[in-house]
């Protein structure tokens, strides 16, 4: 059994690991189309990767299309009630998972590291900024707004199907 879980482990890093040489200042992540983009409740999983190779202070454009806007209405009441990213994750540790609360939870972990775009013309601005994110109605314009507060000499990296990939950083 052991055997065969480990040949299964060596399966899925051929599938789904992708090496990144090092943090970049700007990670730009796609959900996939739909309908993983159909809301932003679904939209985000594609977020816990780019997470992880943005660097602290860094951007994260979500391009996503969501049409159904936010998704479960937990999510973003549990945003909408918080003062900052913070108190979501306070609250979360104190009061534990939801359908709501993981989500708002995950969204606010990686806004604590970085700034989120998210590139939709289906969620209105005030909606997003109650969230702690921005919107930008093209990706042109979420790389202008991040490259205008990084430098036009910022490192991007372009995370395809976010959700679907692990990435690993390349040891040197």
């Amino acid at each position: 059994m052991e055997k065969a879980w480990q040949e299964g482990v060596k399966i899925s890093r051929q599938i789904f690991e992708v090496k990144v040489p090092h943090e970049v200042e700007i990670v730009i992540t796609t959900p996939g189309g739909f309908p993983k983009d159909i809301d932003l409740y679904q939209s985000q999983k594609s977020m816990a990767a780019a997470e992880m190779v943005v660097k602290e202070g860094g951007t994260v454009i979500l391009p996503a299309e969501c049409r159904d806007g936010i998704g479960a209405r937990g999510f973003y009441e549990w945003m909408a009630a918080a003062s900052c990213p913070q108190d979501v994750i306070d609250r979360f540790i104190r009061e534990g998972y939801s359908i709501g609360s993981s989500k708002a939870w995950l969204f606010s972990r990686c806004l604590k590291r970085a700034e989120v775009i998210v590139v939709t013309k289906c969620i209105d601005d005030r909606t997003l900024e109650k969230m702690f994110a921005k919107r930008a109605d093209s990706i042109e314009d979420a790389l202008r707004m991040a490259l205008a507060r990084h430098g036009e000499r910022a490192r991007v990296v372009l995370m395809r199907n976010g959700s679907d990939i692990i990435p690993r950083f390349e040891r040197e």
